[in-house]
């Protein structure tokens, strides 16, 4: 009973489509996910099965419902809205598979007729496992692990999209930077500039309002994305930051220090890449820096 519990606690949520026309295989499929934790969804028709496919983690399909066309699994694939599905095709006589199409239809594994209740699960619980991994990994790529903000990555694709729609106009990026933040770490140590940075990340998710993208870019730099800023817009919202973090006592983790930041920003009004419009900012950035920083 131990077993089964943990077996359902590491599978729950996790979603099984099954595609077959075989409708008694269909319910000894939905017999055993259920039994083991899984959240089974059985399909006769590949069709109908599509839209489920969207939020599914793993795929099984029946050979022999695709008489031999592998097209639908690339559909189902395409209609994904995660990271990965991982696709199992089941097979009663492997002979009949042209293994090489089917894995670049998508097929990720094979699992054989009659079922095998053993492998099935061996088979899902790896499955699991490479799922949480994806999971992590989108973690760590979309948020900074520090600060939980969006990550340099999330950011970059955020604007990408923005740019994409046609809504560069009036679109203001706003890099700022915590001045001399190198020499701050090698005089009061790691601990202190960790804590520095996660309070003045507070401060700028403060500011911002819905839409208004927060990112840590690394080495005391934080960016914003702010949707319907014009230039002058924007720098009337930054220097009201700029000032905010300045005098803010808790934005410092020790008394004795004085907290500056620097801000550059870049108009997407031009039509620049979203790379264009960061080197932009950076740009002016230095600017703010060749100005004896603390400004804009």
């Amino acid at each position: 009973m131990r077993s089964l519990a943990r077996s359902k606690n590491m599978t729950a949520n996790l979603r099984v489509l099954v595609v077959s026309t075989d409708r008694a295989l269909l319910r000894q499929f939905s017999y055993l996910l259920d039994e083991f934790g899984y959240e089974a969804i059985c399909y006769a028709d590949p069709t109908l099965a599509s839209r489920s496919a969207i939020h599914c983690d793993f795929l099984i399909v029946d050979h022999d419902s695709l008489a031999g066309d592998l097209t639908a699994i690339e559909y189902l694939k395409r209609r994904r809205d995660r990271d990965h599905l991982q696709v199992y095709l089941l097979h009663q006589d492997s002979t009949e598979i042209d293994i090489e199409a089917a894995v670049e239809s998508g097929v990720d594994d094979f699992l054989r007729k009659p079922l095998s209740i053993g492998e099935i699960l061996a088979r899902l619980r790896a499955g699991a496992r490479y799922c949480e991994f994806q999971r992590r990994n989108c973690r760590r790529q979309w948020h900074d692990p520090l600060t939980g903000l969006a990550s340099r990555t999330a950011l970059l694709e955020h604007l990408r999209r923005h740019l994409d729609a046609g809504r560069a106009r009036n679109t203001t990026l706003a890099l700022l930077e915590v001045d001399l933040f190198d020499s701050l770490v090698a005089t009061r140590g790691r601990d202190i500039g960790n804590e520095l940075l996660n309070n003045i990340a507070r401060v700028v998710e403060a500011a911002c309002m819905a839409g208004q993208i927060v990112a840590y870019m690394g080495e005391g730099r934080f960016a914003v994305m702010l949707p319907d800023h014009s230039v002058e817009k924007a720098a009337k919202w930054a220097e009201k930051l700029r000032l905010g973090i300045a005098s803010l006592d808790e934005a410092a983790p020790d008394p004795e220090l004085r907290i500056t930041t620097s801000v550059g920003l870049a108009s997407g009004a031009e039509s620049l890449s979203a790379e264009e419009l960061l080197e932009r900012a950076s740009e002016a950035l230095q600017d703010a820096h060749c100005c004896g920083r603390n400004c804009l």
